[in-house]
């Protein structure tokens, strides 16, 4: 009988365990999804504001970095209401740091002239930036 109770005990702790690699799955897929429609609209002004950068349009390269800067706001106040397990804590807190590198640097460069050397200043902190979320986003795997 201890023998028979031991088996069952060793298959509840195998579905147990696969029942919880499935739930963590899903919560990281979750997790990856909300981030990624949560900072959807700042990714479009980024792209936006490489554009202006492309045509060298210095107007419009300022009014993305608004619109940037607004969305990264956003997404950062509504990632930071975000609760998540602590598996994944560092995935949201490199998260976090990459959008406290964009909203400073987008500030900066809206509020200036948008020259040469101010875009290399932005591009460099966005730059920095996107490691931060790259770690983030590897931290899910």
């Amino acid at each position: 009988m201890t023998r028979r109770s031991g088996i069952l005990t060793g298959a509840s702790f195998g579905l147990v365990l696969a029942l919880a690699c499935r739930v963590e799955t899903d919560a990281r897929a979750e997790y990856l999804r909300a981030v990624t429609a949560t900072e959807a609209p700042l990714e479009a002004a980024l792209r936006r504001l490489d554009r202006a950068f492309e045509g060298s349009d210095r107007s419009a390269a300022r009014e993305a970095a608004r619109e940037a800067l607004a969305a990264a706001t956003i997404a950062r106040d509504s990632l930071e209401a975000l609760r998540v397990p602590p598996t994944l804590a560092a995935a949201l807190r490199e998260e976090l740091l990459f959008l406290n590198h964009v909203i400073p640097a987008c500030r900066s460069f809206a509020a200036g002239d948008g020259g040469a050397a101010e875009i290399e200043k932005l591009r460099s902190i966005l730059r920095r930036g996107r490691l931060h979320q790259r770690r983030g986003r590897d931290a899910l795997r």
